[in-house]
């Protein structure tokens, strides 16, 4: 007996070519290619948001900004954090591009003008989600 090894040339996640065209496919089964390019994006976009909040800074940052009532101040967040002020200023700028936390700049002392954060409603589902899947271990 003779063992064959396929190497794969195109990535896993090519979703397209899995239905695509195949004729042999029986008549009661449905062609899977159009909910296949539906889903892919929606995957995608899943695997982004993901990648963005996997990380153990940023959700103790969507956590803190959820338990918030009010929007809070960069320095706010700092000193419940626990990281130093660079490290804190690249994971809230992660956050605000892919959706997860808005700012808002206001007016305050001498007429300078500050961040305040919030949690936006994206975020906001998204810890929903962690929070109500969470199991004890």
């Amino acid at each position: 007996m003779q063992l064959i090894t396929k190497k794969h040339s195109e990535p896993s996640t090519t979703y397209r070519k899995v239905a695509v065209g195949q004729p042999d496919l029986p008549q009661d089964q449905p062609d899977l290619s159009y909910q296949a390019q539906v889903i892919q994006p929606d995957l995608k976009k899943l695997e982004r948001d993901l990648s963005t909040i996997k990380n153990v800074t940023r959700l103790t940052i969507l956590d803190i900004l959820m338990a918030s009532k009010e929007p809070l101040c960069f320095e706010d967040i700092v000193q419940k954090v626990g990281v130093n002020e660079s490290n804190l200023a690249y994971h809230i700028s992660q956050l605000r591009k892919y959706g997860f936390v808005v700012n808002e700049l206001k007016d305050e002392r001498q007429g300078k003008r500050f961040s305040y954060y919030h949690i936006s409603d994206k975020g906001k589902k998204y810890m929903d989600f962690i929070h109500e899947n969470m199991t004890e271990e």
